[in-house]
């Protein structure tokens, strides 16, 4: 690994205070070789310090990759380098034998679930979608530029969706353990969903008739059509709109900023934890398009899937709703969930 991120490694060196390993990532640069040093650090923090090393909760969090790379880049007492195959071979085992005995709940009907967490229609329409090259003028007065733009936000294109259903705030831990009941039982029921995958959160997501949204859902659903910076509007990014690393520190409930919810009634959209989004992450095709679904793939040596809204422990600049940000879809996260999306019929086709 090359020396890109030497906070980082400052901290692979060490022991990895939970506070720390959670703020870290308000200081690491969007690249690749970031990426892959956080995903150890994530392993090595799964690596406890009493006889079972892999907390029921956490398992399979490390890909069979991260255990290697620890076995051989980090120097763990427990984890004798010669025997990195061996316990390579055994967790392989333990992950199969969990996921044959895994028997999960038959889904819940759209008004059962509803209860735990409505489905708010977003009428379609026509949108800015991005950031713009340079300053400019959207209708009769609304800026199209954004200084804080990241270069992966551009070219500003116009997108075209039709109707769609997405849920008010993000998956709980409560509604997530009606599919998965052994998932982190200790967590608490109101809070966000943390420490799921790309492909849990999809498979969470089909169980209920649905899907992750599409980058471009999510964008619109946090913007609308007159294209806010942030899901409340243009206003300052505040602790009593969002939750991001100024404020708690961590997850709090769902629905516990009123005031950062959109005018349409979608909650979380900014901070508290990121959003997986359907899309494989790769540059924005420059010309218009309707109802899309993202890249056929990545375009990033090590393919990653798109993440949305910052998290408790990103600056406030990640909050905006054009921000776009990736991460390895087999990456389970504390700062990392998502919510679910239906086509008009909201899940009744």
């Amino acid at each position: 690994m090359t020396d890109t991120c030497p906070s980082l490694l400052a901290w692979l060196e060490n022991d990895f205070p939970e506070e720390e390993s959670q703020l870290l990532s308000t200081h690491v640069p969007d690249c690749d070789e970031c990426r892959e040093k956080i995903a150890l650090m994530n392993a090595v923090q799964d690596v406890g310090d009493e006889g079972s090393r892999f907390p029921a909760e956490r398992r399979g969090d490390a890909t069979l990759e991260d255990l290697s790379t620890v076995a051989h880049s980090v120097s763990v007492p427990w984890f004798p380098r010669h025997v990195g195959e061996m316990m390579t071979a055994l967790v392989v085992t333990i992950a199969v034998a969990l996921l044959s005995a895994s028997a999960y709940a038959q889904a819940p009907s759209w008004a059962e679930d509803d209860a735990w967490n409505r489905r708010v229609l977003i009428q379609g329409g026509t949108f800015l979608m991005g950031s713009a090259e340079a300053p400019g003028v959207r209708g009769a007065s609304i800026p199209t530029y954004d200084p804080d733009a990241f270069d992966g936000e551009r070219p500003q294109h116009q997108v075209t969706l039709s109707d769609f259903y997405l849920q008010e705030h993000e998956v709980t831990n409560g509604e997530y353990r009606r599919f998965d009941p052994d998932h982190r039982p200790d967590a608490r029921d109101n809070h966000p969903v943390g420490y799921v995958s790309w492909g849990d959160a999809m498979a969470y997501a089909e169980w209920l008739g649905g899907t992750l949204p599409t980058e471009a859902q999510w964008e619109f659903a946090a913007r609308g059509r007159d294209g806010r910076k942030y899901p409340w509007g243009d206003e300052d990014v505040t602790c009593e709109r969002a939750n991001y690393a100024e404020c708690e520190r961590t997850a709090v409930a769902v629905k516990s900023y009123e005031a950062g919810a959109t005018p349409e009634g979608i909650y979380d959209l900014a901070g508290n934890v990121w959003e997986w989004c359907l899309d494989w992450y790769a540059p924005y095709e420059s010309t218009g398009q309707t109802d899309p679904t993202g890249p056929a793939e990545s375009s990033l040596s090590r393919p990653a899937r798109v993440l949305r809204g910052g998290s408790f422990s990103f600056n406030p600049w990640y909050l905006r709703a054009a921000i776009r940000f990736n991460y390895y879809p087999d990456v389970r996260g504390v700062n990392i969930g998502f919510r679910v999306a239906w086509a008009s019929s909201g899940g009744l086709e």
